[in-house]
């Protein structure tokens, strides 16, 4: 009983199984058949065509409506990676996509009108990058396609954050969807410098006139505050002569998110002259003899920016200025006053190309430091949240790029943390964390601890073993950190924290070396992996020698520690939708050519790419009997197993470890109790008949190796093409000369070592 996942090492207890393929293991302590899967939409019907009066045209033909038609069979594309994130709670939901032929896709349901083959119904709609000026309404293949390798590499990596989700691939630009639009990530290079003049004077032949840019009004204008005109006498500064001021602008841009992007140059240095003496000359007129009001008082400026308008996704620009940067006497007041710059006033639009300002310096508002403020890096490869902070990798150095706490699309100069040194190869891989950031290069793990306001730190814990594939980091909960790396399956488990509990890699695969050893790890970077919640599984999709994609999913059963593997899907990536259903999307890879598309795994469905049933195997380990039982002759095995109806269970042995069946056919038994046989669900009837329950049954299957013989070791084989479920076998043979049969169990005991 307790029958144990997959052992390929050379004396495994009995327990274990050599070979456990398309099988899940049940929360009552047993083997069961894995699930097929299904398309993620159903087939739709093709649109006809109708005449005049609204009827449809050969109604009666075969190939009319009648024939149902998958749209992503039609559409044929191999999925390159595939997303997943919710808005409002989960309140709505979104798959994306995307395909060989670079688009970006989201699912959509029924309903989208589109021209062509596919012609209408289709499940998705094409997410296109938002321009300036007008975006055409569907993708046709040239616009904003994204760019796809043939060899293997990192796939496009996303991250969700606040109803948004973030994807980055390393060569296009990095790119946000929040559900109704895509536009561009952050800012990739900060605005051109502002220009600003300052605004003349009126022409003063009218000492009446309204339009007067001279003005005492302390709280209006730029420049110094009005004077007495016996000023001179009581020997004030501002008496001594003419008093000239200067000031510089910055602008930023700010998207929709309120992500703002670095500051801009300095504007040029705007120079106006703030107080004159009295009865001098402006241009051709004497101050003194028109405006004799005046000379009691000091003149206020008013400057005029020119600013730079936005690319797409900009909503508002922000101006920002230093004061006056001139004392009395013309000269710089200090270094500070001409790199200090102070917020003016927020522009909120794209469109108006310059404003006027007349802010006096003490109105102005907090100083800004440009170095808070950066380009989203170029190139980058990954990222990943923590403590409210994203980080980003892959930018082809070893350095950790971070934005500003709760900012993901602002990355200051200064925000960078150095990981390691070339040796340890490139970033492949990060992963947040409760207590740290997981950083992994090919050879080494690092963690990065801290926060943002006491300033992050990496750590090194690992300079021996790495991740070799990004897609297969995930986090199996209470155990730890899983990942592919060189040597095979390694789990990071502890708490990354000083709470008592030991960090260290655990080596998961150990028990499972020929599959490891028949995994291509040049095409490593196109394994995909996902924990999937649901029937607490690890899954890792691997690519195997002799082909870059992946063709076998290698599945660690988390509840008892084992291993089994499944063969038939050809998963290119996939993704477990994180809500209520918990459903395992995937994407076909280029195997596979029949129905290719996005498929979801459930244990409800028992065909797989719905051409055949999933054919399930439980093969035991060859079990060796040694020197005192070298005279057993095999009689009969009892298998322990689940009743489900009518559906039969087939079994065969290896004696010696042979590569070849002993049995020519296999043994079949009914899944059925001989005294009460149970009612299967396509013949019971309501009210009339029963409707089948699963319970324990034993089956016998007799056997005899007479042809084989000396028997050291036996291995059997149990195979299922419907419904199946296994507890515990147990072997009866004869031995020596007692001519008697005695279980092998009575023998051995429950553990014959």
């Amino acid at each position: 009983m307790k029958l144990r996942g997959m052992d390929q090492r050379w004396n495994p207890d009995s327990t274990r199984a050599s070979v456990i393929k398309n099988m899940r293991w049940d929360l009552r302590d047993g083997w069961s058949k894995s699930g097929g899967d299904r398309p993620i939409s159903q087939p739709v019907e093709p649109a006809q065509e109708v005449d005049r009066q609204g009827l449809p045209i050969d109604a009666d033909d075969a190939d009319g409506a009648d024939d149902a038609e998958d749209p992503f069979k039609a559409d044929g594309q191999e999925i390159i990676s595939i997303h997943w994130f919710a808005q409002h709670n989960g309140a709505r939901q979104w798959l994306i996509w995307e395909t060989a032929s670079g688009a970006l896709r989201a699912l959509w349901g029924p309903g989208v009108q589109t021209p062509g083959p596919l012609r209408e119904g289709l499940p998705w709609k094409n997410l296109l990058l938002a321009r300036n000026g007008s975006a055409p309404a569907q993708w046709d293949g040239s616009n904003y396609k994204r760019t796809v390798l043939d060899t293997p590499n990192i796939r496009t990596q996303s991250v969700s954050w606040a109803d948004r989700l973030y994807i980055v691939n390393g060569y296009d630009e990095p790119i946000v969807f929040d559900g109704t639009k895509t536009t561009r990530a952050g800012y990739a290079s900060p605005p051109s410098a502002p220009v600003a003049n300052v605004v003349r004077f009126a022409l003063m032949s009218d000492p009446d006139t309204d339009f007067n840019y001279w003005t005492a009004d302390s709280g209006y204008g730029m420049g110094t505050t009005g004077e007495k005109a016996n000023a001179k006498k009581e020997n004030h500064p501002l008496s001594r002569g003419d008093k000239w001021c200067l000031w510089k602008y910055k602008v930023s841009f700010v998207n929709e998110r309120g992500q703002e992007s670095p500051l801009s140059p300095d504007s040029n240095g705007v120079r106006a002259m703030c107080f004159r003496e009295p009865n001098i000359t402006f241009g051709d007129k004497d101050v003194g003899t028109y405006d004799k009001r005046r000379n009691d008082k000091v003149g206020r400026r008013f400057v005029t920016v020119h600013i730079p308008q936005g690319p797409a996704g900009t909503v508002a620009r922000r101006v920002y200025r230093t004061q006056d940067m001139l004392d009395v006497r013309g000269r710089p007041v200090n270094v500070s006053e001409g790199t200090n710059f102070y917020f003016l006033h927020e522009i909120q639009d794209n469109a108006a190309a310059s404003f006027e300002d007349a802010v006096p310096d003490i109105s102005l508002g907090a100083v800004v430091d440009p170095e808070d403020f950066g380009p989203w890096p170029t190139n980058v490869r990954m990222l990943a949240t923590f403590k409210n902070t994203m980080f980003l990798a892959g930018t082809g150095d070893n350095r950790i790029k971070f934005s500003r706490p709760l900012n993901p699309e602002v990355y200051p100069i200064n925000n960078f943390i150095e990981i390691g040194n070339s040796e340890s190869g490139p970033v492949t891989g990060m992963r947040g964390t409760k207590n740290a950031l997981v950083v992994f290069k090919r050879k080494a793990i690092y963690l990065i601890k801290g926060d943002p306001e006491k300033g992050f730190y990496a750590e090194t814990l690992s300079r021996d073993v790495g991740c070799c594939a990004a897609n297969t980091i995930a986090e199996i909960p209470g155990k730890g950190t899983v990942f592919l790396s060189d040597s095979g399956v390694m789990l990071l488990v502890g708490a990354l924290e000083s709470e008592g509990i030991p960090t260290n890699v655990v080596h998961l695969s150990e028990p499972i070396p020929d599959e490891i050893k028949k995994i291509n790890f040049s095409a490593a970077e196109n394994a995909s992996a996902i924990y999937y919640q649901k029937d607490k599984e690890y899954w890792l999709s691997v690519p195997r020698i002799g082909n870059s994609e992946n063709r076998r999913a290698l599945i660690f059963h988390t509840e008892i520690g084992e291993w089994s593997f499944r063969t038939g899907f050809n998963v290119g990536c996939m993704v477990e939708t994180r809500d209520h259903r918990g459903y395992l999307t995937y994407g076909t890879n280029s195997l596979e050519k029949t129905n290719p598309g996005i498929r979801v795994y459930s244990i409800g469905n028992t065909a797989l790419l719905g051409e055949a049933d999933v054919q399930s195997e439980y093969r035991t380990v060859d079990v060796d009997f040694g020197s005192k039982f070298s005279h057993i002759t095999p009689a009969y095995i009892s298998v322990y197993a689940v009743g489900y109806g009518d559906t039969k269970l087939d079994v065969n042995f290896q004696v010696n470890r042979s590569e070849n069946y002993s049995l020519a056919e296999d043994k079949q038994v009914s899944q059925q109790e001989l005294l009460e046989p149970l009612a299967t669900f396509d013949v019971a009837e309501w009210g009339t008949g029963k409707w089948g329950f699963y319970r324990p049954i034993c089956l016998r299957y007799d056997i005899s190796t007479m042809h084989e013989g000396v028997v050291r070791e036996l291995a059997f084989s149990f195979k299922a093409s419907s419904s199946a479920q296994l507890v515990g076998y147990e072997l009866s043979g004869k031995l020596g000369e007692q001519r008697r049969i005695k279980p092998l169990t009575d023998v051995l005991g429950v553990n014959r070592r």
